[in-house]
């Protein structure tokens, strides 16, 4: 645990040395410190995203318009709390959600995150 705590006091420490510092400077920290979230950006948004999004536009027209919008917020709200939940309680996601929230959620959780990938990440493959 103390490595952690290394870590995170290092990340501290180079965000309050790009606190004053310009714009661009601190852009490259923060892109820096993201993480892996780029590489989950470009798998979940790709070919597929965009291939799905058109036929949605072709079933529903203009009226199914607000629909991708309003799924890309409960993804991100999502993905908010599982990393709260996560980054709270210091155990991996699953386990931290079955055991502090509800199992059932848990379980939720792991089916759908499986039926969301092979609808909407299979098409990419086709690509």
């Amino acid at each position: 645990m103390s490595e952690t705590n290394d870590s995170l006091a290092e990340e501290k420490e180079l965000l309050k040395s790009v606190e004053n510092a310009p714009a661009s400077k601190k852009i490259s920290t923060y892109a820096k410190l993201s993480g892996p979230g780029w590489l989950q950006g470009a798998i979940t948004l790709g070919g597929g995203s965009l291939g799905g999004s058109l036929y949605l536009g072709i079933i529903g027209g203009t009226e199914l318009l607000w629909l991708q919008p309003l799924m890309m917020i409960f993804g991100i709200l999502m993905l908010s709390v599982i990393g709260y939940v996560t980054l709270s309680t210091g155990k991996k996601p699953f386990q931290a959600i079955n055991e502090h929230i509800n199992p059932v959620l848990g379980w939720g959780w792991l089916i759908a995150a499986m039926l969301a990938n092979l609808v909407w990440a299979m098409p990419q493959f086709s690509l």
